[in-house]
């Protein structure tokens, strides 16, 4: 059977063309989602540690004791063990308008190093990313969306690309500066690199277009629930814990669940809820929440142990999706190299736009702008994709002001 590689062509041009504008801005807003909290590590000297201070048993009291201590009007809602070993322990907290901020504490002494506002580059990155700070009925079905014009992209590049296989390495060749061929040759090489640049990132691709695609069909109702969290029984007096619970229950947890590793404590905030242990266990690719143990925050009781590596098959995927997407399963090194293709797939996208653009004003025979061609080939798709951007930013303006 022929194949019509104009018309696979064609296609391939539309889904990386029409929508280039969002496709672009969702793939690299994830991208920097990876590294996020590096970009606020940079920023605000209260995350940064003296000394890189590699995984230990963290003093879980004496940060919840300093953290009180330090803002006492306000109400703790988490504390969570460092992202690497050169930052510092942060919790999250209500100040007395009831908007959160974050405190940050050395993780060996307990000693308050400084706060930071809950709106930060890591949240932006996240919430940019997700829904482009729209409403999340509205903005991750559109976010999601982005991952069939991945897919479309994909197929029709592999049929496209003759021989696809042999293009690992075939690096591409200097542009010419000057005379009649440096506009084709400047063709050729963007050509060149933006074929190196897919074949590269191929697994990457179906990665991440996959995983969207799964977020897409929770939003749908393939979203798996854990059951109603167990709730505190009912008493007089104050519901934040002593920082005595806090030892007790720590210990507890250590001792009837030797194999976790604490990552992280939530704090009740109302009459009710329970005092919950989370981190990592024996099961792979799951997310801090899968292992899971709730307390009395009172009494110091066990009332429910969630273990990662006896969850159901639909939960095992749910929890997968998020560590697969962004590469936190392997800490630093898997969420630097996710980073790194994050860069590549981002590249890919601004590289097959200018190519576009090349080829329009070669055929064209202009001397105008690539960028300009590309423009008017988006069609009326850019002004949608410029709404939701618009949208995207004017919503963080106002957040971050």
């Amino acid at each position: 059977m022929t194949i019509d590689r104009l018309k696979w062509y064609r296609l391939h041009s539309w889904a990386g063309l029409k929508l280039s504008l969002l496709l672009s801005f969702v793939l690299v807003t994830g991208t920097l989602a990876t590294v996020s909290h590096e970009i606020d590590w940079l920023f605000n000297p209260a995350m940064r540690v003296q000394a890189p201070v590699e995984p230990v048993e963290y003093q879980w009291a004496a940060l919840y004791r300093s953290a009180r201590a330090a803002h006492p009007e306000a109400q703790l809602l988490s504390i969570e063990a460092p992202v690497d070993s050169w930052f510092a322990v942060e919790a999250v907290a209500l100040d007395a308008n009831g908007k959160r901020f974050r405190i940050y504490m050395d993780p060996t002494g307990s000693r308050v190093t400084g706060t930071g506002r809950w709106y930060n580059w890591q949240r932006f990155f996240r919430q940019a990313h997700r829904h482009l700070m729209l409403p999340l009925a509205v903005g991750i079905p559109i976010v999601c969306a982005t991952a069939f014009l991945l897919l479309i992209a994909l197929v029709t590049g592999i049929v496209c690309y003759r021989g696809w296989w042999k293009g690992f390495g075939k690096l591409p060749r200097s542009k010419q500066r000057s005379g009649k061929g440096r506009r084709k040759a400047s063709r050729r090489y963007w050509g060149q690199l933006h074929r190196l640049l897919g074949v590269w990132s191929l697994w990457f691709i179906v990665l991440i277009a996959m995983t969207g695609i799964w977020y897409l069909a929770e939003r749908w109702g393939l979203h798996a629930s854990y059951p109603p969290p167990v709730t505190a029984p009912a008493s007089d007096g104050p519901i934040e814990p002593t920082e005595e619970t806090i030892t007790a229950v720590v210990q507890a947890a250590r001792q009837i669940y030797p194999e976790i590793r604490i990552r992280s404590i939530l704090l009740p905030r109302k009459a009710g809820e329970s005092l919950r242990l989370r981190g990592q266990a024996e099961a792979l690719l799951v997310r801090d929440r899968a292992n899971q143990m709730a307390f009395d925050p009172r009494r110091g009781e066990l009332l429910e142990t969630r273990r990662g590596d006896r969850l159901g098959i639909h939960l095992r995927i749910s929890e997968a999706a998020d560590p697969l997407h962004f590469g936190t399963f392997g800490g630093r090194t898997s969420r630097w190299l996710w980073f790194l293709f994050g860069c590549f797939l981002s590249a890919l996208s601004l590289s097959g736009v200018h190519l576009y653009g090349l080829r329009t004003v070669n055929s064209a025979r202009s001397d105008g702008s690539s960028w300009r061609f590309a423009w008017r080939g988006m069609g009326h798709w850019k002004w949608l994709a410029g709404l939701l951007l618009g949208l995207c930013l004017g919503t963080t303006a106002a957040l971050f002001s």
